[in-house]
């Protein structure tokens, strides 16, 4: 089946659909209402075989905005990656001996090495813990 245009009266949104040729009208998936086909100037239609198209808006502008949202929004998260694993390997590397698994998390987000006895305690825990779920 091809691929048409179609747009919606009501709100606006220009939206694709794969439909049998004789198809006119769709139902908008943003309002509702009937969006028409819009016929191309060179009425070339584009095929698909089965394969899954990508959900869009209609709205390019709008997609193109989600985009970056999400881009920038994982940008920031990363950035706070990098930086808790920065202070981690400071924390570490200012301590002789100690290692990652040495370091406890503070309740105002730094991080302090564990003395021996607490980690050998919290190891015991987490070995403990371990048993009673596998079992």
């Amino acid at each position: 089946m091809p691929m048409y245009t179609f747009k919606c009266g009501g709100c606006g949104v220009q939206s694709e659909a794969v439909v049998k040729r004789k198809t006119k009208k769709v139902e908008c998936n943003v309002c509702g209402e009937m969006a028409t086909r819009e016929l191309s100037r060179d009425m070339a239609a584009t095929f698909q075989s089965g394969a899954s198209m990508s959900q869009k808006t209609g709205v390019q502008e709008l997609d193109f905005d989600y985009d970056r949202a999400i881009g920038e929004d994982s940008r920031r998260k990363w950035d706070t990656i990098n930086k808790r694993t920065a202070h981690k390997q400071s924390v570490v590397s200012s301590t002789p001996g100690a290692e990652i698994g040495d370091l406890s998390r503070n309740p105002d987000g730094s991080y302090v090495v564990m003395p021996k006895q607490v980690r050998q305690t919290v190891d015991s825990a987490r070995k403990e813990a371990h048993k009673s779920t596998s079992m």
